[in-house]
C-alpha cells in the first residue's frame, strides 16, 4: 500500500487495536518536524502481525547546520547569503560554499584542496582527467599530480568579481568538492523548556530532551556566571527555577525542626534548594549534625 500523507510532530501515525485485551494504542510521530509516509506494508509471521511504515521529511539547510567533505573537513554554516551578495568568478560562476581558510593550516587537510582541484579538472576536461574505472592502482594519474594537473592549462586561482559593483576584488581558490550533511542538525539539537516534568526525589527538572527536561547548568556555566557577576541569574538558575523549598529551623539551637520537636520556642522559615536539604539528611544519617544561621 502506497500513501502520501503528512503528519505533524506528536500526531498519531496509526492506531493498534488489541481485541483480546480491549486496548487501543496510538503510534505517534517521534520526529520534531512534519513527515510524509511513503510506504506502509503489513505482514504476518509466526502469528505476529507486523506493520512497517517508511517515512521521509524535507529539510532545508539553515544557519548552524554541520556539513563535512569526504576528506573529513567538517564545518558549520555561519551565514546564508542571497546570490546577489555573493562574489562570483569572472565566468559568472557563483560558489555554493565559501570556506574559512583558517580551517586548513590548523587541521592540515591539504588533501581536501587537492581533491577540490582534481574535481575541477575532471569537470572542465572529463576526457583528459576522467576517472579510470578499468585501470589499475599503479596507473592512477594522481601519483603524477604535479605533472598532470598543476602544469595543465586549468587555472588554480580564479579572479573574483563583486556582484554589486562588478569590480575585481581579488583571487580565490575555486574547486569542486562533495559535501554531505551530518545526521545531527541544529533543528534536532535546538531545545528549550519553560515548564516540564520534575524528579520525584530531588525535586529538580528531569534531564534530557526526550523527557521534556530542563537545560543543564553545569560547573563551567556556574563559573562563567560568577565571572560576569550575574548573581541574580545564578540564584535564579540554581534555586528559584529548580528545586526551591521552604524549611523551618529552631531560633535557639539553629537545628532543623519545628516548634514541637525542638526547643519549644519560635521557629524561622528559610527558602533553600532541596538539594541542600537532601545533603543535610545524608549528614544526619551518619551522625553529623548541622546548624543553620542567617
Amino acid at each position: 500500500m502506497i500513501a502520501r500523507i503528512s503528519f505533524y510532530s506528536n500526531e498519531p501515525l496509526f492506531r493498534i487495536y488489541n481485541f483480546t485485551k480491549n486496548e487501543v494504542k496510538d503510534i505517534e510521530n517521534i520526529f520534531r518536524r512534519p513527515i510524509y509516509v511513503d510506504l506502509c506494508t503489513t505482514f504476518v509471521e509466526d502469528d505476529i502481525f507486523y506493520c512497517c511504515v517508511e517515512v521521509r521529511h524535507l529539510y532545508k539547510p539553515q544557519q548552524g547546520d554541520k556539513f563535512a567533505s569526504k576528506y573529513f573537513q567538517k564545518g558549520v554554516i555561519g551565514s546564508i547569503m542571497p546570490e546577489q551578495l555573493i562574489p562570483l568568478t569572472e565566468f559568472g560562476i557563483i560558489p555554493d560554499i565559501i570556506v574559512n581558510p583558517h580551517a586548513f593550516p590548523f587541521r592540515m587537510t591539504v588533501g581536501h584542496l587537492i581533491k577540490m582541484f582534481v574535481g575541477k579538472c575532471m569537470v572542465m576536461d572529463p576526457q583528459r582527467f576522467g576517472t579510470f574505472f578499468n585501470a589499475s592502482i599503479e596507473s592512477n594519474d594522481i601519483k603524477n599530480f604535479e605533472a598532470n594537473y598543476i602544469d595543465s592549462d586549468i587555472p588554480i586561482m580564479e579572479k573574483m568579481v563583486d556582484s554589486i559593483t562588478g569590480k575585481f576584488i581579488g583571487e580565490a581558490f575555486v574547486g569542486v568538492c562533495y559535501y554531505t550533511a551530518l545526521q545531527h542538525q541544529v533543528e534536532e539539537k535546538m531545545f528549550y523548556c519553560i515548564l516540564g516534568n520534575v524528579n520525584a526525589i530531588n525535586k529538580q527538572p528531569t534531564e534530557g530532551k526526550s523527557q521534556n527536561g530542563g537545560l543543564r547548568i553545569g560547573e563551567m556555566e556556574k563559573d562563567a556566571l560568577i565571572a560576569h557577576r550575574a548573581n541574580a541569574i545564578l540564584q535564579d538558575m540554581f534555586k528559584n527555577n529548580t528545586d526551591i523549598t521552604e524549611i523551618k529551623y529552631c531560633n535557639v539551637c539553629h537545628s532543623l525542626g519545628t516548634k514541637d520537636t525542638c526547643c519549644d520556642t519560635s521557629t524561622k522559615t528559610l527558602s533553600i534548594s532541596n538539594s541542600f536539604n537532601i545533603m543535610n539528611s545524608y549528614l544526619e544519617s551518619i551522625g553529623l549534625h548541622t546548624k543553620i544561621y542567617e
